[in-house]
C-alpha cells in the first residue's frame, strides 16, 4: 500500500513539473 501510494506522488510530481514546463513555455511564447 505505501509502495503504491509513493508511485502515485511520483506521477502527481512528474505531471506537476510537466504542467509547469508547459505554462512556462506559453508564458515565453507570448511575451
Amino acid at each position: 500500500m505505501e509502495n503504491r501510494d509513493a508511485k502515485l506522488t511520483e506521477k502527481i510530481l512528474s505531471l506537476k513539473k510537466r504542467g509547469n514546463a508547459v505554462i512556462l513555455a506559453h508564458n515565453y511564447v507570448r511575451s
